[in-house]
């Protein structure tokens, strides 16, 4: 079923999806697909314009879409990850896609926040507030 939101899309809009989705001369790359579509324009503001274009949920679900329609889904990249993780080939490669699945898992060690506050209390009140602000960030 087609998003409702795709329908609205202008014919140079759809174009620079299918630019931006499937052409190799310029997939992945907005600033190429919108010099394909728009002619004469400064690179510039190709830049500044197609980055406008990526932003707008109904260019971003026209080119899901047709990356889906060609068969790059979840189940497709997981493949891929899973092949990555576990070659032996290229273990800087293999260490990187690890970093990636735990951080799309959730699995990454949380982030640092600092702790600003100042405290006129004993150490042993201190301690406590410390314990407490921590247990925040704790899952």
């Amino acid at each position: 079923m087609k998003n409702k939101e795709v329908t609205k899309l202008k014919p140079k809009q759809e174009l620079f999806c299918q630019y931006y989705a499937s052409s190799e001369e310029c997939f992945g790359n907005g600033t190429k697909s919108y010099l394909k579509v728009y002619l004469n324009v400064k690179y510039d503001t190709a830049r500044t314009e197609a980055a406008k274009n990526l932003a707008k949920p109904c260019i971003s679900a026209r080119i899901s879409e047709i990356l889906e329609s060609k068969g790059l889904n979840d189940e497709f990249v997981d493949k891929q990850l899973l092949f990555l993780i576990t070659q032996h080939d290229d273990l800087t490669n293999k260490l990187n896609d690890i970093k990636e699945y735990n951080r799309i898992k959730g699995r990454h060690a949380p982030e640092k926040h600092q702790f600003e506050q100042i405290f006129t209390g004993s150490n042993e009140e201190l301690d406590l507030a410390i314990e407490a602000e921590k247990s925040k960030f704790k899952k």
